[in-house]
């Protein structure tokens, strides 16, 4: 009776590590690039797990986020810069979705010095398994109050989503956002 208890005991064990090793291995990395402008950390990485209607801007800034930017390695000048894979598994909770956002907010200024970035290669890895994501998975929501033509734009030739400032002189925000399964 005693041996039986203790198998079991034993597999329940192994399991939980398991499992526990599993949740610890899902991370997030991408490559990215800057150029022009001067304005420094008009980039950010976001995640949250209570986004209403990823499709709406309104609700897109309501959901609660949590910025992991420092958590990344961003490019300093326009030479692709791997960010380092950033385990996610602090942020997932029973149930809900996970969502990560790459945010550029742009302040107005007398002259442009707006940057641009470039984010590609996005993947999010399950115990050492990568998986790169579309960038045509990315709902992009550009500010109507941008100026024209600045925003996020998605080039899926080279699996890149690009902020071109259009050299704008008034605040630019724009999103990229997807759910993470």
């Amino acid at each position: 009776m005693k041996m039986k208890l203790i198998t079991k005991s034993l597999l329940v064990l192994a399991l939980l590590f398991s499992m526990s090793v599993s949740a610890q291995q899902k991370k997030l990395s991408f490559l990215s690039s800057v150029q022009y402008g001067t304005q420094p950390d008009n980039l950010s990485v976001l995640i949250s797990d209570n986004v209403k209607d990823i499709g709406d801007l309104a609700a897109v800034n309501a959901a609660t986020w949590i910025d992991i930017t420092k958590e990344f390695k961003l490019a300093k000048d326009k030479e692709p810069s791997a960010s380092g894979g950033v385990s996610l598994n602090k942020y997932i909770k029973n149930g809900n979705p996970l969502y990560i956002a790459f945010r550029y907010l742009g302040d107005a200024a007398a002259k442009p010095s707006q940057r641009n970035w470039v984010v590609k290669d996005i993947s999010v890895s399950k115990d050492k398994q990568a998986t790169v994501i579309p960038v045509t998975d990315l709902t992009v929501l550009n500010s109507p109050k941008n100026n024209e033509g600045a925003g996020w734009r998605i080039n899926k030739n080279n699996n890149s989503i690009g902020f071109v400032s259009n050299r704008s002189l008034i605040k630019s925000e724009s999103w990229a956002v997807i759910k993470i399964d």
